[in-house]
């Protein structure tokens, strides 16, 4: 990785060499990138399942911050339970996510929570638009 980095910055400076070494190494930053979106996803998804399965909703308190706060440490304690290598970040974006998708309306809330979005269009399941900008 070093070398196609110094060959880039060689072209650059007008001396031989090409970028294709750096394409590869992007291209191969982009698949890794991808992979760990992917496993993001799948623990994402079996926390979901184990969480439908453990919640029992007659225990389950009926003031709805207290019933967020009691799913979300059950959430918590899932994820640790998956013994998953994540930051803090991920670990947030992931109790979030799964909160979201139970309570709410998914990968949704985050435009319904915005004071500038105006209308949803949703084009299929990973696309979402607003008016006024895109939402990735």
């Amino acid at each position: 990785m070093f070398n196609a980095r110094k060959n880039n910055v060689s072209a650059v400076n007008g001396e031989a060499g090409t970028g294709t070494a750096v394409a590869a190494v992007d291209k191969k930053e982009s698949k890794v990138s991808q992979d760990r979106l992917s496993q993001f996803y799948d623990l994402k998804t079996r926390i979901h399942r184990k969480l439908v399965e453990q919640l029992d909703l007659t225990s389950l308190s009926n003031d709805s911050q207290e019933l967020r706060e009691e799913v979300r440490q059950v959430v918590t304690e899932l994820a640790e339970e998956e013994n998953a290598i994540l930051n803090f970040g991920e670990r947030q974006r992931l109790i979030s996510e799964v909160l979201d998708e139970t309570f709410g309306f998914g990968p949704l809330e985050v435009l319904l929570a915005d004071p500038t979005t105006s209308a949803i269009l949703v084009q299929g399941a990973p696309e979402h638009s607003r008016v006024g900008g895109a939402y990735p």
